[in-house]
């Protein structure tokens, strides 16, 4: 009987320095042309983003090692919606940035990239002598009222223990939510949901599952929360 390896996936729902501003390339892909040219959905009168994509893929390697790829879409709506610009990936030790880029399309359609050298190491600890905690982080040009910001990454990650926590709700609205999961043969998952019914995934191959979440309502600031 072939050996079967576990993979825990933990689903909670919680909240969720950057390089100089490029000038405009006519070089954003596909994928975020079409989500800027969608219309635009309802949203409360103080809503200042909304996510209209976040996806994340997790491809488990082996024991210990997984691919994340992640693309994620936000639309600027009003001016305190610039914080969105502000872009970061947590690195660990082991971990190895494969790619990174980000884009912007402004509300006049003119175009801007970030490459890849121009993200930055940052250290969340401005007063630590040492910390093996660093984020490749950049803030992304044009972020005004109406810009459509895209950023994806792919990231080899070194996993302490064989699980992994997919945060789908945020403070903004998100329209959808996607996780998908590739296992190697003989592997299974087991999935656990918090503040929330469970989704139940589909089979997009072998071995292979996705979970959809759609139009999240932002999670409402609380005092002390």
């Amino acid at each position: 009987m072939p050996h079967k390896t576990s993979f825990a996936l933990a689903v909670l729902v919680a909240l969720v320095c950057c390089a100089p501003a490029l000038g405009s390339s006519p070089t954003a892909p596909d994928w975020l042309h079409q989500a800027a040219s969608k219309a635009q959905g309802a949203y409360p009168q103080e809503t200042n983003a909304v996510v209209l994509l976040d996806d994340l893929t997790v491809n488990v390697t082996g024991p210990g090692q997984a691919d994340e790829t992640r693309r994620r879409i936000v639309r600027i709506l009003r001016p305190q919606g610039r914080d969105e610009t502000k872009l970061h990936v947590y690195v660990g030790p082991g971990d190895k940035v494969q790619a990174i880029h980000a884009w912007t399309i402004d509300s006049a359609g003119m175009q801007y990239e970030v490459k890849d050298k121009e993200f930055i190491e940052v250290s969340p600890y401005q007063e630590a002598l040492y910390s093996d905690v660093r984020y490749r982080a950049v803030e992304a040009p044009a972020g005004n009222p109406g810009s459509v910001i895209g950023w994806e990454y792919t990231i080899h990650r070194r996993i302490w223990m064989d699980q992994w926590h997919w945060f789908v709700q945020e403070d903004i609205p998100v329209d959808e939510a996607r996780l998908t999961l590739q296992l190697p043969t003989s592997w299974e998952y087991k999935a656990s949901w918090a503040n929330r019914a469970a989704q139940q995934p589909t089979q997009a191959g072998p071995n292979r599952w996705q979970w959809v979440c759609l139009n999240l309502p932002g999670i409402p600031e609380e005092r002390l929360r």
